[in-house]
């Protein structure tokens, strides 16, 4: 099904969502990652103390999380095989980054519910992107 006109809008529709949703993620990480001092200065202190004793792997699995779902949502997108395993790494990112967020840090004590439930909706997106993937590939769809 590799002919533009046979594929279906809906796939069209799904793939510039997924490119939408990855590019704010990449702008949330820039955001944080370029915060100025005033910026900073301005977050409730617990979350400037959860910051600055944030390992150096978690902000890289925070990269790594939103840079690989954008270019794994621009695969899709073009109809590419490659999508698959980089939105895979994408969710692994994902994963890691709530692992320790969560369950090591403790995160849900200092931030609000919303924050809570934008990381399960940022879960459960990575894990259908990557099942979209899987299953357009299987299909044919991707080369």
């Amino acid at each position: 099904m590799s002919d533009i006109s046979k594929t279906p809008i809906w796939y069209w529709i799904i793939c510039l969502t997924a490119i939408t949703w990855n590019g704010v993620g990449v702008l949330a990480y820039l955001g944080e990652a370029y915060m100025t001092a005033e910026q900073f200065s301005k977050l409730p202190s617990n979350l400037q103390e959860a910051y600055n004793n944030r390992p150096s792997w978690v902000t890289a699995a925070f990269a790594i999380a939103v840079f690989a779902g954008l270019l794994g949502s621009v695969l899709l997108l073009l109809k590419k095989k490659a999508a698959t395993p980089v939105l895979i790494i994408s969710l692994l990112a994902v994963i890691t980054q709530h692992t320790y967020s969560f369950l090591i840090a403790k995160l849900h004590n200092i931030v609000g519910t919303f924050n809570i439930a934008m990381a399960g909706v940022v879960l459960i997106i990575a894990i259908a992107l990557v099942l979209f993937a899987r299953s357009r590939n299987q299909l044919g769809w991707l080369s």
